[in-house]
């Protein structure tokens, strides 16, 4: 991505998400904003990788070759739902505790707009669990870019219009008003907090998790499973699950809540 496309993006961020592009503005992250493009995750790596680490906001109306965990597709229409990555400059170690800010704050802000409740299924999926229509309502997916500094780049994608999904949801189907600028801006307010304060992010996400003394089964790379009970979130937001009396720290993994027996 040139520098000149970098700020098309910019202008068009005015125009379309002035409410994020100010929010941002105050907490020092820009805001840019394409029509259409494979994935904003991959556009944000790719610009790290050739040296760009600045901090930095990129939403897509629409995206051709967006991915959640394990290669799963992301199909959305077009302007529909909020589709963007977050690149934040930071060293390997400090990543961990950043993705969880970005957790944290999506969840807050979709919170405050819905009249039901907002839960968090480790390790990165937002769920409403009550009301007339249950299902995910958005999901966190990050990597990491190694370099001087560094950066982390977090992928989210929250559903806001209709959707057709099965296992879905959005902020309209709960009878949310909301538009994309106006959630982006709510994330970016909330982040500022949470990324200042770790411990803040951490707290958030363990009262309102959906996993935390549930029966879980850990499915782990390579075909591995481990089942267990959901006790903490460890400084990292890495899951802590004690197995027939062992506790065990689970940084990565897909996780399915079990029925109790």
């Amino acid at each position: 991505m040139t520098s000149r496309m970098t700020a098309q993006d910019a202008r068009s961020a005015e125009i379309v998400f002035p409410r994020a592009v100010a929010a941002g503005a105050r907490v020092g992250i820009a805001v840019r904003h394409v029509g259409q493009t494979g994935s904003t995750n991959t556009d944000l790596a790719s610009e790290a990788r050739a040296g760009d680490f600045a901090s930095c906001v990129l939403v897509a109306d629409l995206q051709t070759a967006g991915r959640g965990r394990r290669d799963r597709v992301w199909e959305a229409a077009a302007a529909q739902h909020l589709l963007t990555s977050f690149r934040l400059p930071i060293s390997a170690a400090q990543a961990p505790p950043m993705v969880v800010s970005v957790a944290a704050a999506v969840r807050q802000a979709v919170a405050s707009l819905t009249p039901v409740a907002v839960g968090f299924k480790w390790p990165n999926d937002l769920l409403i669990e009550e009301g007339p229509r249950p299902g995910k309502l958005a999901g966190v997916l990050a990597e990491y870019v190694s370099g001087t500094p560094g950066a982390i780049i977090v992928g989210v994608g929250v559903n806001i219009g209709q959707i057709d999904r099965d296992g879905a949801t959005s902020l309209t189907a709960v009878g949310a008003t909301a538009d994309r600028d106006h959630i982006l801006s709510l994330v970016l307010e909330s982040l500022a907090s949470m990324r200042e304060n770790p411990a803040l992010a951490l707290a958030e996400l363990r009262v309102h998790s959906l996993t935390l003394g549930r029966s879980v089964r850990v499915e782990l790379p390579g075909s591995t499973s481990v089942e267990g009970v959901a006790v903490d979130l460890g400084p990292a937001g890495e899951l802590i699950v004690d197995v027939d009396g062992e506790r065990r720290s689970f940084s990565a993994g897909d996780v399915v809540h079990l029925r109790s027996s």
